[in-house]
Protein backbone atom coordinates (compact mmCIF):
# COMPACT_ATOMS: atom_id res chain seq x y z
CA UNK A 1 0.00 0.00 0.00
CA UNK A 2 2.05 2.91 -1.30
CA UNK A 3 -0.44 5.30 -2.88
CA UNK A 4 -3.46 7.16 -1.48
CA UNK A 5 -5.76 5.93 -4.26
CA UNK A 6 -5.14 2.32 -3.26
CA UNK A 7 -5.61 3.26 0.39
CA UNK A 8 -9.01 4.78 -0.37
CA UNK A 9 -10.10 1.54 -2.09
CA UNK A 10 -8.82 -0.50 0.85
CA UNK A 11 -10.85 1.66 3.23
CA UNK A 12 -14.02 0.82 1.31
CA UNK A 13 -13.19 -2.88 1.08
CA UNK A 14 -12.32 -3.40 4.73
CA UNK A 15 -15.27 -1.27 5.82
CA UNK A 16 -17.66 -3.41 3.76
CA UNK A 17 -16.18 -6.66 5.10
CA UNK A 18 -16.57 -5.49 8.67
CA UNK A 19 -20.10 -4.16 8.11
CA UNK A 20 -21.22 -7.49 6.61
CA UNK A 21 -19.32 -9.63 9.10
CA UNK A 22 -17.44 -11.51 6.40
CA UNK A 23 -14.76 -13.83 7.85
CA UNK A 24 -11.53 -12.71 6.20
CA UNK A 25 -7.93 -13.92 6.15
CA UNK A 26 -5.48 -11.43 4.69
CA UNK A 27 -1.69 -11.24 4.48
CA UNK A 28 0.60 -8.24 4.28
CA UNK A 29 4.30 -7.51 4.13
CA UNK A 30 3.72 -4.70 6.61
CA UNK A 31 2.20 -4.26 10.05
CA UNK A 32 -1.02 -2.19 9.90
CA UNK A 33 0.65 1.01 11.12
CA UNK A 34 3.24 0.75 8.34
CA UNK A 35 0.66 0.78 5.54
CA UNK A 36 1.09 3.84 3.30
CA UNK A 37 4.12 4.80 5.34
CA UNK A 38 4.30 8.35 4.03
CA UNK A 39 3.74 11.21 6.44
CA UNK A 40 1.93 13.24 3.79
CA UNK A 41 -0.63 10.56 2.88
CA UNK A 42 -0.67 8.23 5.88
CA UNK A 43 -3.89 9.78 7.24
CA UNK A 44 -5.78 8.35 4.24
CA UNK A 45 -5.31 4.76 5.41
CA UNK A 46 -5.90 5.42 9.12
CA UNK A 47 -9.59 4.31 8.98
CA UNK A 48 -8.46 0.90 7.73
CA UNK A 49 -5.76 0.63 10.39
CA UNK A 50 -8.33 1.33 13.11
CA UNK A 51 -10.75 -1.27 11.71
CA UNK A 52 -7.98 -3.86 11.48
CA UNK A 53 -6.95 -3.29 15.07
CA UNK A 54 -10.52 -3.14 16.38
CA UNK A 55 -12.10 -5.98 14.40
CA UNK A 56 -9.36 -8.39 13.34
CA UNK A 57 -6.75 -10.47 15.07
CA UNK A 58 -3.30 -9.43 13.88
CA UNK A 59 -0.55 -12.03 13.98
CA UNK A 60 3.05 -11.39 13.01
CA UNK A 61 4.42 -14.49 11.30
CA UNK A 62 8.11 -13.96 10.72
CA UNK A 63 10.35 -16.83 11.61
CA UNK A 64 13.35 -15.19 9.99
CA UNK A 65 13.60 -17.76 7.18
CA UNK A 66 13.09 -16.76 3.56
CA UNK A 67 12.05 -20.05 1.98
CA UNK A 68 12.25 -18.58 -1.52
CA UNK A 69 15.99 -18.15 -1.04
CA UNK A 70 16.29 -21.79 -0.02
CA UNK A 71 14.65 -22.89 -3.30
CA UNK A 72 16.92 -20.85 -5.53
CA UNK A 73 20.09 -20.54 -3.50
CA UNK A 74 20.34 -24.23 -2.64
CA UNK A 75 19.62 -25.31 -6.19
CA UNK A 76 16.60 -27.32 -5.15
CA UNK A 77 13.82 -28.42 -7.46
CA UNK A 78 11.82 -25.50 -8.78
CA UNK A 79 8.32 -25.46 -7.38
CA UNK A 80 7.05 -23.01 -10.02
CA UNK A 81 7.82 -22.10 -13.59
CA UNK A 82 9.17 -18.74 -12.42
CA UNK A 83 11.62 -20.54 -10.14
CA UNK A 84 12.86 -22.59 -13.12
CA UNK A 85 14.35 -19.41 -14.56
CA UNK A 86 17.99 -18.35 -14.26
CA UNK A 87 20.19 -15.48 -13.16
CA UNK A 88 23.13 -15.42 -15.56
CA UNK A 89 26.10 -13.15 -14.87
CA UNK A 90 27.72 -12.05 -18.11
CA UNK A 91 29.34 -8.93 -19.48
CA UNK A 92 27.55 -9.32 -22.82
CA UNK A 93 25.17 -11.59 -24.70
CA UNK A 94 27.92 -13.57 -26.39
CA UNK A 95 29.34 -14.51 -23.00
CA UNK A 96 25.88 -15.57 -21.81
CA UNK A 97 25.07 -17.67 -24.88
CA UNK A 98 26.59 -20.91 -23.65
CA UNK A 99 24.70 -20.71 -20.35
CA UNK A 100 21.21 -20.19 -21.72
CA UNK A 101 18.68 -22.94 -20.96
CA UNK A 102 18.09 -25.49 -23.69
CA UNK A 103 15.96 -24.14 -26.50
CA UNK A 104 16.95 -20.48 -26.07
CA UNK A 105 19.08 -18.91 -28.79
CA UNK A 106 20.42 -15.35 -28.92
CA UNK A 107 18.32 -13.04 -31.09
CA UNK A 108 19.63 -11.68 -34.35
CA UNK A 109 19.42 -7.96 -35.09
CA UNK A 110 16.72 -8.65 -37.66
CA UNK A 111 14.38 -10.03 -35.00
CA UNK A 112 13.89 -6.69 -33.26
CA UNK A 113 10.21 -5.79 -33.21
CA UNK A 114 7.57 -3.98 -31.18
CA UNK A 115 4.93 -5.38 -28.88
CA UNK A 116 1.68 -3.73 -27.80
CA UNK A 117 0.18 -0.88 -29.80
CA UNK A 118 0.14 2.91 -30.03
CA UNK A 119 1.68 4.86 -27.17
CA UNK A 120 2.17 1.56 -25.32
CA UNK A 121 4.46 0.10 -28.00
CA UNK A 122 7.63 -1.39 -26.53
CA UNK A 123 10.73 -2.53 -28.38
CA UNK A 124 11.53 -6.23 -28.00
CA UNK A 125 14.77 -7.84 -29.12
CA UNK A 126 12.85 -10.88 -30.35
CA UNK A 127 9.42 -12.47 -30.26
CA UNK A 128 9.18 -16.21 -30.95
CA UNK A 129 5.76 -17.67 -30.41
CA UNK A 130 5.37 -17.45 -26.58
CA UNK A 131 8.95 -16.35 -25.95
CA UNK A 132 10.03 -12.70 -25.69
CA UNK A 133 13.41 -10.99 -25.26
CA UNK A 134 13.78 -7.47 -23.83
CA UNK A 135 16.76 -5.29 -23.07
CA UNK A 136 16.46 -3.74 -19.60
CA UNK A 137 16.53 -0.19 -20.97
CA UNK A 138 13.92 -0.88 -23.65
CA UNK A 139 11.45 -2.30 -21.14
CA UNK A 140 12.12 -0.48 -17.89
CA UNK A 141 13.84 2.81 -18.69
CA UNK A 142 10.84 3.85 -20.81
CA UNK A 143 7.36 4.83 -19.65
CA UNK A 144 6.03 1.30 -19.34
CA UNK A 145 3.46 0.49 -16.66
CA UNK A 146 2.24 -2.56 -14.75
CA UNK A 147 -0.72 -2.94 -17.11
CA UNK A 148 1.75 -3.43 -19.98
CA UNK A 149 3.44 -6.26 -18.10
CA UNK A 150 0.08 -7.86 -17.29
CA UNK A 151 -0.95 -7.83 -20.95
CA UNK A 152 2.41 -9.20 -22.07
CA UNK A 153 2.37 -11.92 -19.40
CA UNK A 154 -0.83 -13.26 -20.94
CA UNK A 155 0.93 -13.50 -24.30
CA UNK A 156 4.39 -14.79 -23.34
CA UNK A 157 5.41 -17.73 -21.13
CA UNK A 158 9.19 -17.29 -21.37
CA UNK A 159 10.90 -13.95 -20.75
CA UNK A 160 14.56 -13.05 -21.22
CA UNK A 161 15.73 -9.75 -19.75
CA UNK A 162 19.20 -8.73 -20.94
CA UNK A 163 21.58 -5.89 -20.17
CA UNK A 164 20.53 -5.75 -16.53
CA UNK A 165 22.78 -3.25 -14.69
CA UNK A 166 23.24 -2.81 -10.96
CA UNK A 167 20.16 -0.95 -9.71
CA UNK A 168 22.37 1.89 -8.53
CA UNK A 169 22.89 2.74 -12.22
CA UNK A 170 19.21 2.52 -13.12
CA UNK A 171 16.78 5.41 -12.84
CA UNK A 172 14.44 5.65 -9.86
CA UNK A 173 11.50 4.92 -12.17
CA UNK A 174 13.17 1.85 -13.67
CA UNK A 175 13.85 0.45 -10.21
CA UNK A 176 10.19 0.69 -9.29
CA UNK A 177 9.10 -0.75 -12.63
CA UNK A 178 11.35 -3.74 -12.05
CA UNK A 179 9.56 -4.48 -8.77
CA UNK A 180 6.22 -4.34 -10.60
CA UNK A 181 7.51 -6.57 -13.41
CA UNK A 182 8.73 -9.23 -10.98
CA UNK A 183 5.38 -9.16 -9.16
CA UNK A 184 3.53 -9.72 -12.43
CA UNK A 185 5.77 -12.54 -13.64
CA UNK A 186 5.61 -14.36 -10.30
CA UNK A 187 1.82 -14.11 -10.08
CA UNK A 188 1.43 -15.24 -13.71
CA UNK A 189 4.11 -17.92 -13.12
CA UNK A 190 6.21 -17.07 -16.17
CA UNK A 191 9.81 -18.22 -16.58
CA UNK A 192 12.35 -15.38 -16.36
CA UNK A 193 15.94 -15.53 -17.57
CA UNK A 194 18.02 -12.57 -16.37
CA UNK A 195 21.33 -11.69 -18.00
CA UNK A 196 22.98 -9.31 -15.57
CA UNK A 197 26.34 -7.69 -15.05
CA UNK A 198 26.60 -8.64 -11.37
CA UNK A 199 25.25 -11.17 -8.87
CA UNK A 200 21.95 -10.61 -7.09
CA UNK A 201 23.57 -9.23 -3.95
CA UNK A 202 25.49 -6.49 -5.75
CA UNK A 203 22.55 -5.89 -8.06
CA UNK A 204 20.28 -4.76 -5.21
CA UNK A 205 22.79 -2.47 -3.48
CA UNK A 206 21.17 0.92 -3.99
CA UNK A 207 21.16 4.01 -1.72
CA UNK A 208 17.45 4.71 -2.15
CA UNK A 209 15.68 1.39 -2.76
CA UNK A 210 12.25 1.41 -4.39
CA UNK A 211 9.19 0.39 -2.41
CA UNK A 212 9.04 -3.39 -1.90
CA UNK A 213 12.48 -4.08 -3.32
CA UNK A 214 12.92 -6.62 -0.52
CA UNK A 215 10.05 -8.64 -2.02
CA UNK A 216 11.60 -8.53 -5.50
CA UNK A 217 14.96 -9.63 -4.06
CA UNK A 218 13.29 -12.57 -2.33
CA UNK A 219 11.56 -13.61 -5.53
CA UNK A 220 14.66 -13.22 -7.68
CA UNK A 221 16.49 -15.48 -5.24
CA UNK A 222 14.36 -18.36 -6.54
CA UNK A 223 16.08 -18.17 -9.93
CA UNK A 224 18.81 -20.69 -10.48
CA UNK A 225 22.34 -19.40 -10.75
CA UNK A 226 23.38 -19.55 -14.40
Amino acid sequence: MHDPGGAALLNRLVGALVERGVPTLSTSNYEPEKLLDNRIYHHVVEPTIKLIRDCFEVRIIDGGTDYRREVGGAGGAAATKFASGRWIIAANLEEAASRLPDGLVLPSTGESTTVLDGHRALRAMAVRDREVWFDFADLLEVTSIAEDYLDLAERFDDWVLTGVPPLARASRQARQRLVSLIDVLVHADRRLIVIAEVDRGAFAEVPHPPADLFRAESRLAMLRAG
